[in-house]
């Protein structure tokens, strides 16, 4: 194998040649020379990361985020019996009656509480659910059940948002009930709250 990559840096040969001797090869060799074929990708020079600005389970605290580091570990070492639950699975006939490329938001109205609300978007990227003052004014919801906070809320573009507080409230879907704790922020939006990564996990929906 090594006699062919180096042949192929001395002379060049055209993929077609290469080919040809995938057919002489071990079959380590081919496997690797396999690779070389396709593998079309640039090196990479430079690493990205993320920032994060914080998360709903362990928040800012530096005590806290390795404490759920220790946790995930553990989860890994020593997995826990899980409750064996039927498979979901999507297939072409869903995509009936749908335009495509389907890339609409998607937005939902149900219950929360003990009002109809419209205009709730199922935000998969978001790992916190968010509710608005103007909303909870709207519900009657009495402010002074909100729950002080000191937290802000980063955004994509590294902004923050001071949180006002926290709030306890029950969101009824398909028949199920759901005790959700909604971050509360004063802003103007398009929605009247927002479900993202938590109230999806607590349902075990299929966004």
């Amino acid at each position: 194998m090594r006699d062919i990559l180096l042949h192929r840096k001395k002379s060049k040969l055209s993929e077609e040649d290469l080919r040809q001797k995938l057919k002489s090869g071990t079959s380590s060799a081919r496997a690797d020379l396999r690779k070389s074929l396709t593998d079309k990708r640039p090196s990479v020079f430079y690493r990205v990361n993320v920032i994060s600005g914080g998360s709903p389970v362990c928040n800012n605290s530096v005590k806290a985020i390795k404490e759920y580091q220790r946790k995930a570990v553990s989860a890994h070492l020593w997995p826990a019996k899980r409750e064996v639950e039927t498979p979901i699975a999507f297939s072409e006939l869903d995509l009936t009656d749908i335009d495509h490329p389907h890339n609409d938001p998607l937005i939902v109205e149900l219950q929360i509480s003990t009002c109809e609300v419209s205009r709730v978007l199922v935000d998969t990227g978001s790992s916190v659910d968010l509710i608005f003052r103007q909303t909870l004014i709207k519900m009657m919801v009495d402010l002074k059940d909100v729950k002080p906070s000191s937290r802000a809320l980063t955004g994509f573009n590294g902004s923050s948002t001071a949180l006002l507080g926290t709030i306890r409230l029950n969101v009824f879907v398909g028949g199920l009930s759901k005790l959700i704790k909604f971050s509360v922020i004063d802003t103007e939006t398009q929605y009247n709250a927002i479900l993202g990564t938590p109230w999806l996990h607590s349902m075990k929906a299929v966004p």
